[in-house]
């Protein structure tokens, strides 16, 4: 007798679905469906892989630049070596081939009016899911144009211009008013925003602002900066930096940035002074082995004591040598001064890199129907993740607006749903021809190369059925298997159970083309997107956009 299957190594014969997510997609802060996403690269339809980048991740241009690309680390195939470039694919796409003109469905604005209030990848992101949803949906930002840090914070090496300026205006054409020179300072200003008639009011105001180093003798001004001040200033400026000596202090991704700029502006010597160890460096490793590639030293285990000045400017850095000791809390070490290590940094130009802090005031800004995004998503540092916060964001509002009863979206706008690929491989959607952008980059990669790296992926959104009526127990289905993901156990009545654990199933397929009586199949894993929510369910409560990683009906 038969009692069934179980997926992940359960005893009730039931699966996991919340452990049975393809690892790549579970990693993505955007939830972006990855093995679609390479399935249809693989089959040579670089427009369902532009719908599927844009859908789930609304910037697939920018984030083919600079996604930390969590993805990769996650991939089953990562303890070999052999992760699928998702993020190089993902910027040969968008960058070499122009997107389908049928991305957006028509989108009907019968909804309430909606204020966002922060125009950085949160806030646009939250407002491109409430205008799809039917929102009349306007942005306000201090700045004069959308964008927020995208907009002259990241150097030019590391993301194009043209490339966030495309990503912007694609969300923008989605009929979004902008207001510039909106600075929010009181609480007041919300209560006047629901006076002119906006039933939701939702922050999106990041962390754009620097923090300020607490350090003796610092003097905001041209030899004393602070990263975003100094990025800002640089982009687009004849700014040189020929023969000066540059220290920064930091180790996160801004102070790698900052100080490849200042490389590349001329400057004589750039160092790096961090107060942890080199191993704790914040920053994405990649990005450090560039830094140091290019000729940056890194300087671990260094603490900031003061900054000295002469009558005739600044002389350089009083620096002490640290040790970190272990300690509880988000980080597990302290650096430490070490008596008696007191050393002297010359330099002309200090460049502080420690971070951000948030652009709203604290405090007083509980007010009906003001929603705020997920902090802890939103002031992570990366983009992928201020996205993932707003489009969250943008779910509450829609909800609670639902609930309420004052708005019924319609459900009509939004990026097309993902069709179902075929399991085995049948059912390949045509190539459809895109034409290549004309802005001066190359493509990356050869067609060929790309369908051959997409084609890698393992296709872990496909899950082993078993169907009980067919299987005869000969047991050939694991005495095949070369990673000993499928086993035969004894259930409490009796019955025989076929346990398969998918995180040690490659996808091979060899289990069931050794099975005799064709009892195992692959069937899809669908789920949808968790941060999309573009649909309405029957009752008029918002649901969630099709985004399922499926492998194809069985």
């Amino acid at each position: 007798m038969i009692g069934g299957f179980s997926q992940n190594g359960r005893d009730d014969g039931r699966e996991d679905h919340t452990r049975l997510s393809p690892p790549c997609r579970a990693a993505c802060p955007t939830d972006k469906n990855i093995p679609g996403f390479l399935r249809a690269i693989a089959q040579g339809d670089l427009a369902e892989a532009w719908r599927i980048a844009y859908r789930d991740n609304l910037f697939p241009g920018v984030l083919g630049w600079i996604c930390p690309h969590p993805c990769e680390s996650a991939c089953r195939l990562a303890p070999q070596g052999e992760s699928v470039p998702v993020c190089e694919l993902k910027r040969w796409v968008t960058t070499s081939h122009a997107p389908p003109p049928d991305l957006h469905l028509p989108i009907e604005d019968d909804g309430p009016d909606v204020a966002v209030v922060g125009a950085g990848p949160a806030g646009l992101a939250a407002a491109h899911d409430l205008a799809l949803a039917g929102a009349r949906v306007t942005l306000l930002d201090r700045a004069d144009r959308p964008g927020g840090l995208l907009n002259g914070c990241i150097p030019e090496f590391r993301l194009p211009a043209s490339v966030a300026e495309a990503d912007i205006e694609r969300i923008m054409s989605l009929g979004i008013e902008f207001r510039s020179g909106f600075v929010l300072r009181a609480p007041e200003q919300l209560e006047t925003l629901r006076e002119e008639g906006f039933a939701a009011v939702l922050l999106a105001v990041g962390a754009g602002d620097d923090r300020e180093p607490d350090i003796s003798g610092w003097q905001p001004g041209p030899a004393n900066q602070t990263a975003i001040a100094f990025l800002r200033e640089v982009r687009g400026q004849d700014v040189r930096m020929d023969g000066r000596r540059v220290s920064v202090i930091g180790g996160g991704n801004g102070a790698i940035d900052v100080a490849r700029v200042a490389q590349r502006l001329g400057a004589a010597e750039v160092r790096i002074l961090y107060r942890r160890s080199r191993d704790e460096l914040p920053a994405f490793p990649d990005e450090v082995a560039l830094a140091v590639s290019e000729g940056i030293r890194i300087e671990p285990h260094t603490v900031i004591d003061a900054i000295e000045w002469s009558d005739s400017g600044l002389r350089g850095i009083c620096c002490s040598r640290s040790r970190t000791v272990a300690r509880s809390g988000p980080r597990s070490t302290l650096p430490q001064r070490v008596a008696g290590t007191e050393h002297f940094v010359s330099c002309d130009i200090v460049i502080a890199a420690i971070g951000q802090t948030a652009t709203l005031p604290s405090g007083g800004w509980q007010v009906a129907d003001v929603f705020t995004c997920d902090a802890a998503l939103c002031h992570s540092g990366t983009v992928v993740s201020a996205i993932a916060s707003g489009r969250r964001a943008a779910a509450e509002i829609t909800s609670a607006l639902g609930r309420s009863g004052r708005w019924r979206p319609s459900g009509n706008g939004g990026p097309r749903p993902e069709p179902v690929a075929a399991s085995d491989g049948d059912g390949e959607r045509p190539t459809e021809g895109v034409t290549p952008h004309t802005d001066g980059i190359a493509p990356f990669l050869p067609r060929h190369v790309a369908a051959s790296e997409a084609s890698r992926c393992l296709g872990c959104d496909r899950l082993l059925g078993l169907d009980p009526e067919r299987c005869i127990l000969c047991g050939k289905c694991s005495e095949q298997c070369a990673y000993d993901a499928l086993s035969w156990r004894l259930t409490r009545d009796g019955a025989s159970q076929l346990v398969i654990r998918d995180e040690d199933c490659q996808r091979c397929g060899d289990c069931i083309a050794s099975c005799p009586s064709h009892a195992l199949r692959w069937r899809p894993w669908r789920q949808p997107n968790r941060f999309c929510t573009l649909r309405t369910s029957a009752n008029g409560i918002p649901g969630e956009v099709c985004s399922n990683a499926s492998a194809g009906e069985v």
